[in-house]
């Protein structure tokens, strides 16, 4: 391998530490595009090989297989598409610079772990990218951003704990290298608590059912460019994750697959009902990820439970990636767009891209749903007929809910003006990428153009439509609204409710001790020394009575230091 796949993450690691000089950070920002360069260099040119660096930067193995090729493919269009856009789109921010300087930051992270094929290096990628995008976060600094980087980081270092102990367990049973870790998870000891382990550590960032609820708080949050790279390549990370150590082919687990197949499909459809009662279209797309992201999660659990599926099951589900991160990132940056220009054409170009995402008939989303129904035969576990109509209905509420999108986009729109090139272009790359790519993988698309094809990609997509009309007109206009983050919020109040009486029952309970101790002191001070020089050694020491608990500690623990043996 060649040592320049060194540049995939090197290149804008180099630019974001350059921000340190006041003197680059003038130009740091125009030259953000050029950082994706080898990352796109590297998916046509670089062969499948693997660069061992042993003698620095901690032995990391680099190197790219089908898997981490496709992933690195539309993670550097994300990113590119994003970085243009984000030359306009931040250049009156007076923080711009550290905006750059942590989206470099997450950049190198997100296309590090894309080649990385050692365990230690696929944690030290995610992990940059995870609080890089926690600055991304809170860049605004108003209070839902502080109130999102809170949320986030509290579930990202939550994450992070039990994917370090998961990883642990794995290099400790022979899985350090990537192509060993699955068969090495499969015959650890530890096997169900690593892939638990391995499911919440993920889980955070794929927004699994349950560990989802952080995401639409920092979509709504972050500005439009930093969205649009988390909720298109940063939240496959997690996804990738899987696929890099999650057993698959290595050993049939049917309970684990139905774990995975019962919690994706209730993602699917909880994305839906609680997007449909949102009124902000950034928080709209960050269910419908949630929702798009569950398809994905029930496609990994049908390849835990059948191994012969294994194939299969990393061909569709990488595809639906692709398709899913392409057209997120164009959303995203369409609905940045629209709010600062509304114009006809770009949301004539949004109604595609959710005709795109609802899987309409001849397009990329028809394309990434016919594969993964494919696979719906090879499970042993569930009915392949009841998967398939749960598989349908998503796809109803997914074009109930662009509906809904669209409908809370127009209905924001401004005075029509014609927007900048500096803002739509990127936009209109990010749109074509998301049209053509899916086509351009796959070559045979035969049995998609038959009718009886056609007509099962259409009709949920009529029916969607059809629902959304309805319910605008009935019961969709008394619908309760629910905050973004939904479970989050009673969840914070119970906490919250629960700190504020431990810590006055603490209080009052340290307050009770102290005075127990304090007063039959005072007496005896009093009777020793006299009541005068009493009263003055009293008033000496009231300043530190808050520090005599804490004294006492510290002496207690000194005491047992200096007693063991």
């Amino acid at each position: 391998m060649s040592p320049w796949i060194l540049l995939v993450p090197g290149l804008p690691l180099g630019l974001a530490l350059l921000m340190i000089s006041p003197l680059a950070r003038a130009w740091v920002p125009t030259l953000a595009p050029l950082a994706l360069l080898p990352a796109l260099a590297a998916v046509v040119m670089l062969p499948a090989d693997t660069l061992l660096l042993d003698d620095w930067l901690l032995g990391l193995r680099l190197g790219l297989d089908t898997t981490g090729r496709v992933f690195l493919l539309f993670s550097a269009l994300a990113w590119l598409c994003a970085a243009l856009y984000a030359r306009a789109w931040m250049a009156t921010d007076p923080h711009r610079f550290r905006f750059t300087a942590l989206f470099l930051l997450a950049m190198a992270g997100n296309l590090g772990l894309c080649i990385a094929q050692d365990a230690l290096g696929f944690y030290l990628f995610f992990a940059l990218m995870t609080f890089s995008a926690w600055g991304l976060i809170l860049h605004r600094g108003h209070p839902a951003a502080r109130h999102a980087g809170r949320a986030f980081l509290v579930l990202a270092v939550l994450g992070e704990a039990a994917l370090l102990v998961a990883l642990w367990f794995t290099v400790a049973n022979g899985g350090a290298d990537l192509a060993l870790a699955p068969a090495s998870v499969a015959a650890a000891p530890q096997r169900d608590l690593i892939i638990a382990l391995l499911l919440v550590g993920f889980g955070v960032k794929a927004g699994l059912l349950g560990l989802h609820m952080s995401l639409p708080l920092a979509y709504g949050a972050t500005p439009a460019p930093g969205a649009a790279v988390l909720a298109s390549a940063m939240i496959k990370a997690g996804l990738l994750g899987w696929l890099r150590f999650l057993p698959l082919g290595a050993e049939a687990l049917p309970g684990w697959g139905a774990v995975l197949i019962m919690l994706g499909f209730a993602a699917a459809f909880y994305g839906v009902v609680i997007g449909l009662l949102q009124t902000s279209p950034r928080v709209i797309l960050a269910y419908s990820s949630i929702s798009q992201m569950g398809l994905m999660i029930a496609g990994l659990g049908l390849g835990l439970a059948s191994p012969a599926a294994a194939g299969p099951v990393l061909f569709a589900v990488t595809l639906y990636a692709l398709h899913h991160a392409l057209v997120k990132s164009a959303l995203f940056l369409g609905e940045g767009l629209s709010r600062a220009a509304a114009h006809g054409l770009i949301f004539a170009g949004m109604v595609l891209l959710a005709l795109l995402l609802a899987g309409a008939p001849l397009t990329g989303g028809a394309l990434a749903k016919y594969h993964l129904k494919a696979l719906l035969d090879l499970t042993p576990i569930a009915s392949p007929g009841l998967l398939a109509g749960l598989l349908a209905l998503a796809s109803v509420g997914t074009s109930l809910l662009m509906a809904r999108f669209l409908w809370q986009l127009h209905h924001r729109a401004r005075p029509t003006r014609r927007p900048r090139p500096a803002l739509w272009l990127p936009w209109l790359l990010a749109l074509l990428a998301a049209l053509l790519l899916p086509w351009v993988l796959v070559m045979d698309t035969t049995a998609l153009r038959t009718p009886a094809a056609l007509w099962q990609a259409g009709w949920p997509v009529l029916a969607g439509i059809a629902l959304a009309f309805i319910g605008r007109h009935g019961v969709g206009t008394l619908a309760p609204r629910v905050p973004a983050g939904d479970i989050l919020i009673p969840l914070e109040w119970l906490l919250q409710r629960g700190w504020r009486r431990g810590r006055a029952l603490l209080r009052i309970n340290l307050t009770r001790r102290w005075r127990r101790l304090r007063d039959p002191g005072r007496e005896a001070l009093q009777r020793w020394a006299g009541p005068v020089l009493g009263e003055r050694l009293e008033a000496s020491l009231r300043p530190w009575r808050r520090f005599g608990v804490l004294g006492l500690l510290i002496a207690f623990s000194l005491a047992i230091l200096l007693g063991a043996p």
